[in-house]
């Protein structure tokens, strides 16, 4: 259960991210033909995956109630969730936008997205990370990532049962909606040429 934590929420991510990249292109017969805001795939797109995240997320609460590890914080999994969202969206928004003018970003985040993948705890404990601090402390920043935050306050809610802090959630809390105004911000400023590239 610890390790499908963490996979449900790399997967929301990842799934957001790529979904809205292909939903734009997907969409641009369709925005050429007819007016309508080239954020509504995206963001569609977006909330189908969430649709299918919260019945995933439905499936672990069960698992963890079966299995006696749940307490009150599991209350926190819809604010973590939304948070997570916020932060999926404006980094989706930004992609889709620049994979409309270069086709080629959606092979590199691929790549990107791969290398992030195992740059957060999602398949191994962060103690494995943690631990060398002393020895590395360059390595602090490691949990400045938001992917290893949202992981390690899903771990934190769910599997340790402790909230998981009042720092990491005002931390994301400001990534997460500032991530989105950024996406957003600069989905907009291209979204006039959008039809054109697509």
């Amino acid at each position: 259960m610890y390790l499908f934590t963490a996979l449900v929420v790399w997967n929301f991510f990842a799934s957001v991210t790529n979904s809205g990249m292909a939903a734009l292109v997907g969409a641009g017969p369709l925005l050429r033909k007819i007016h309508f805001p080239p954020f509504a795939p995206v963001i569609d797109s977006a909330a189908a995956v969430l649709n299918q995240t919260v019945i995933e997320f439905g499936l672990l609460l069960l698992l963890y109630v079966i299995a006696l590890n749940a307490s009150w914080t599991i209350l926190l999994v819809p604010v973590l969730l939304a948070l997570l969202a916020l932060f999926a969206l404006g980094v989706g928004m930004a992609l889709a936008s620049l994979n409309a003018r270069y086709r080629d970003v959606n092979y590199i985040i691929g790549v990107v997205l791969s290398l992030l993948f195992y740059m957060s705890p999602i398949i191994y404990p962060i103690k494995l990370v943690t631990d060398h601090y002393h020895a590395r402390p360059w390595l602090r920043l490691y949990e400045y990532n938001p992917i290893t935050a949202f992981v390690e306050a899903f771990h934190a809610t769910l599997w340790d049962l402790q909230f998981p802090g009042w720092a990491r959630l005002a931390y994301l809390l400001v990534v997460s909606v500032g991530v989105l105004a950024a996406g957003w911000t600069f989905f907009q400023r291209n979204s006039a040429d959008i039809s054109e590239e697509l």
